[in-house]
């Protein structure tokens, strides 16, 4: 399985709030730390030679990938790649009286709207030095993911939080349910390969998964 983004801290949420069962299935993943690209990734999965040899593995792409579970590829919740979904969701969070409960709670941690502010302020300045750079005629390739991962590990502190409100935020429900039954159903795939019961994670009862 590829980890990329915040899919371990996704998966913590449902084994805990949405599907219990996933508890017992998430200790024997192996989480693989990789620096390779969605197309990269997904014409190795959809490669049939390999799938059928050495690829019996689950491959997570960004949320504005596509899933195709015939190949064992799924897309994390959120529909755009994790930098991008939760500035969106920092600028909601930011809006109206409705997340008032947020900001009392990160109060207590010393943070506050200026803070997000400033975050913010951070995260645009990427777009502007990626376009400075191809003003300048230098190659941008992989400059996106470089800055906001810097960016993330700056302000990571303030991003644990951001990320726990989305995690709980209504809003987000249907997309966590949907990464929860695909990341199911290619469990139940490609489990027996590995000499696991696939039994281990139980299916959920239609009226909980609903």
């Amino acid at each position: 399985m590829t980890r990329l983004g915040f899919s371990c801290n996704t998966s913590d949420y449902i084994s805990k709030t949405l599907d219990t069962g996933f508890a017992s299935a998430k200790n024997l993943l192996h989480f693989v730390e990789a620096n390779i690209g969605s197309d990269a990734l997904t014409s190795l999965f959809r490669d049939l030679k390999m799938n059928q040899s050495s690829m019996r593995s689950i491959c997570i792409l960004d949320g504005d990938q596509m899933s195709d579970l015939k190949h064992h590829i799924i897309a994390l919740p959120g529909g755009s790649p994790p930098d991008r979904m939760f500035s969106i969701f920092l600028r909601e969070l930011m809006t109206g009286e409705a997340h008032n409960a947020f900001w009392h709670e990160v109060q207590a941690f010393g943070y506050s709207k200026l803070t997000a502010s400033d975050v913010l302020k951070d995260f645009d300045s990427i777009a502007e030095k990626i376009a400075e750079e191809k003003s300048a005629g230098r190659s941008t390739h992989g400059l996106q993911r470089i800055l906001s991962k810097a960016h993330f590990k700056e302000h990571r502190a303030f991003y644990d939080l951001v990320r726990k409100a989305w995690l709980v935020n209504e809003g987000s429900q249907a997309a966590i349910r949907k990464f929860r039954n695909e990341l199911f159903a290619a469990f139940k795939k490609t489990a027996a390969f590995h000499s696991i019961d696939a039994r281990i994670w139980p299916q959920l009862t239609t009226e909980a998964a609903a």
